[in-house]
């Protein structure tokens, strides 16, 4: 293979992957199901352009694949032997193999290109998130006026501000490593501006968990400037805990709200009502769980109805990644998956200087919008995880050491 192959393949790598990381928010904030579809282009096109020019980096690391199979024979084991839900089967194959794709990119080298220009990756990122924030800040503060307006629904009342919250989460996790890459480039007033200036729009939209997971991160920054080993290290330990204890937790969570239920949101209290339900079916079936969306199928027990307010019918999963996993792979597959997780996220403990600041704050970010909001499985989920890794792992290709920054 000629280097000026290698070249041209690298030039259209960058390409793709500067593109990708440029529209992502303004059109996942325009249509969410969109950044799944930018994600898998993205990869696709990484796939082909390592193909041709590096095929060994294609290869993850071992331990994450060995890891990675281990999960998929477990999970067909549990779902062809389990009769707990039989829509489950048909469902399964797909979400594992749209979350190997996101262990994919996060374990291997496909990012790594000799044409990555930093200077003009964020310069279209800064201005892809200007326009972003602009975008929502005009949407949240006229009742979502340019959609009704495209969409011809310009008088429809049941067009909701929610449908902007899977962007909005997107916006808080990715505008961490944006701002710092504006920020190392000179544009230090800038950077600023859009780090606040995303969380002051957060507040006018309808996630509570995009503004809690800002302050957390804001939090996550402080403290890792200060204390960055001490930092990483709660982490871990909290995450891991709660990971373990979360079915225990959740059966009595919903109890001991009770005295301050009426300060409660309505939002949450739904929330608390999904994870006992999920709780008390963890306890009947810990061990093998039920199946990958068994969610959706989970009767809610008379005994049971009798508690909730909000929670009358079942819902398409329990908004919490860690009791989601109990429940649909049990004990064994919780193992696994933290396994899996924790080797697939070392490589950020190698992150040094001013990035590690900035990823123990989104990091934090995902970790917290995970617990409150989303489902594992969800594509778009996983898109913008995936993309936050992506970037960052562009980002640490032209890092300078940490001598160099203390210079």
């Amino acid at each position: 293979m000629t280097n000026r192959f290698r070249d041209k393949v690298d030039a259209i790598k960058w390409l793709i992957l500067l593109l990708g990381l440029s529209v992502f928010l303004p059109a996942g904030l325009m249509a969410k199901q969109s950044m799944a579809v930018i994600f898998i282009i993205v990869i696709i096109t990484l796939f082909i352009c390592t193909l041709l020019t590096r095929p060994s980096y294609l290869i993850p690391d071992w331990k994450v694949l060995f890891l990675f199979l281990t999960l998929c024979v477990y999970t067909s084991f549990t779902h062809y032997l389990n009769d707990s839900c039989a829509p489950c089967v048909n469902k399964a194959f797909g979400k594992v193999l749209f979350f190997a794709l996101l262990i994919w990119i996060a374990s291997s080298r496909l990012t790594v290109t000799s044409s990555l220009k930093v200077g003009t990756l964020s310069k279209f990122l800064m201005i892809s998130a200007i326009l972003s924030v602009s975008y929502l800040a005009i949407e949240l503060v006229t009742d979502a006026y340019l959609y009704r307006t495209v969409t011809d629904r310009l008088l429809d009342s049941s067009v909701a501000l929610s449908r902007f919250n899977r962007g909005t989460s997107a916006l808080i996790i990715l505008i961490w490593p944006v701002s710092f890459l504006v920020f190392q480039r000179g544009f230090k007033i800038t950077a600023v501006f859009l780090l606040i200036s995303s969380f002051c729009i957060s507040t006018l939209g309808d996630s509570n968990s995009a503004k809690a997971s800002f302050v957390l991160a804001f939090i996550t920054a402080f403290l890792t400037l200060t204390f960055p080993r001490l930092t990483l290290n709660l982490i871990i330990i909290s995450v891991t805990s709660f990971f373990m204890l979360v079915p225990i937790i959740f059966l009595h969570l919903l109890e001991w709200s009770q005295p301050v239920a009426s300060r409660i949101p309505p939002s949450t209290l739904d929330r608390l009502e999904i994870w006992h339900r999920s709780a008390v079916a963890v306890i009947e079936e810990p061990l093998l769980g039920y199946g990958i969306g068994i969610s959706r199928y989970l009767p809610i027990p008379e005994d049971l109805s009798s508690l909730y307010k909000y929670f009358t019918v079942p819902t398409t999963h329990p908004h919490n990644a860690p009791i989601q996993i109990w429940l649909e792979l049990g004990l064994i597959g919780v193992v696994i998956m933290l396994l899996l997780i924790g080797l697939v996220s070392a490589p950020i403990r190698r992150i040094e200087g001013h990035l590690r600041i900035v990823a123990f704050a989104a990091g934090v970010s995902i970790i917290f919008t995970g617990l409150v909001s989303y489902g594992f499985w969800q594509e778009t989920w996983l898109s913008i995880i995936g993309m936050a890794v992506i970037l960052f792992k562009l980002i640490h290709q032209v890092a300078p050491p940490r001598n160099a920054q203390a210079s």
